[in-house]
Parts: structure tokens; sequence; C-alpha cells
């Protein structure tokens, strides 16, 4: 028989060998994404949010690889857990504190590179959180709430169409 600790401990460990490739190609990606938010650099929101997503994957990319060096020697499954759900969390409010923070100081092109990013996070974080839902729902909800938030206030129309146009292309790799 299989008992419930045996599931929860094999869905963590799942999490954390699924995790670093994944967080890896974030934590190199970061020049991008610094490049695409360029021009809102002199906020100093944006700089904070971009700091802040920054260290949120760095300290998760540390915490990813010191639980799989150390192993069952390093907390219950169920604290491995919730850090490995702290960090999703940070790291998607951050994401969203950048967008929200630098979408003012884009232009269309931008705001459509922020879209791909945003899709192409979001796309590597369901392959590597899909063993579980709340931590995938940790990381993407404020992303997408960020989103629909900026279309909402969005008074220049090519920047709703152009959030529109993320929010469905979201929704769609969502889907998938």
């Amino acid at each position: 028989t299989v008992h419930a600790d045996d599931v929860g401990a094999r869905m963590v460990d799942d999490l954390y060998a699924r995790s670093p490739a994944v967080i890896a190609a974030v934590v190199v990606t970061l020049p991008l994404l610094a490049w695409v938010v360029e021009a809102g650099l002199h906020d100093p929101w944006v700089v904070v949010a971009f700091a802040g997503y920054a260290i949120a994957n760095l300290a998760r990319l540390a915490l990813v690889i010191v639980v799989r060096r150390r192993g069952d020697r390093w907390g219950t499954p169920a604290l491995r857990h919730r850090l490995f759900v702290a960090g999703t969390l940070a790291v998607g409010v951050f994401l969203a504190g950048l967008t929200i923070a630098a979408y003012p100081w884009l232009d269309p092109a931008h705001i459509a590179l922020l879209a791909v990013f945003h899709t192409g996070v979001m796309s590597g974080a369901l392959m590597s959180l899909g063993s579980s839902l709340i931590s995938y729902v940790c990381y993407a909800v404020p992303a997408l709430g960020s989103s629909l938030v900026m279309l909402a206030l969005d008074d220049r129309d090519w920047g709703a169409r152009t959030l529109l146009c993320l929010v469905v292309v979201y929704l769609v790799v969502l889907g998938m």
C-alpha cells in the first residue's frame, strides 16, 4: 500500500528534480528581461521589482541545489514543499510587480517582448511545477493578474490590444 506521506514525499522530490534546469534557464534570461524593461530602469519601483525577481530566482535555485544534495536530511517533505511554494510565490509576485512598474515606460514592441517572456516563463513553470497545483497557482496567478490589471487600467489603445494578446496567448499555453 502507498501511504499519504510517501505520495507527498514523491511529489516534493519530483518538484525538486524538475526545477533546476528551468530555474537556471530563467536566471540566464535575466539580462534579456533587463533589456526588455530597460526604458523603465530609471524608476526605483522597476529596479526593486527586477532585483527582487532576480534574487528570488537565485534563492530558489540555491534552495533546490541544497535540498537535492541533502535530500531527506533537509527537513520533512512538508517543510520542503512549503519552502518551494514560498519561493514560487515570491517569484510570481516580483514578476507581477515588475510588469506593473515597467508597463508605463514600455513601447508596443517591448510590451510584446514582455508578453513573450511571460509566456515562456509560464511554459517552463508549467513543466516544472506540474506535480504541485498550489506551486503553479502561486507562480502563475500574480503574473496573469498583473496582465489583467494592466489591461483594465490601460488608457492607450495599442497597449490594451497588446495586453489582450498576452492574456490570450497565456491562456492558450496554460491549456496545453
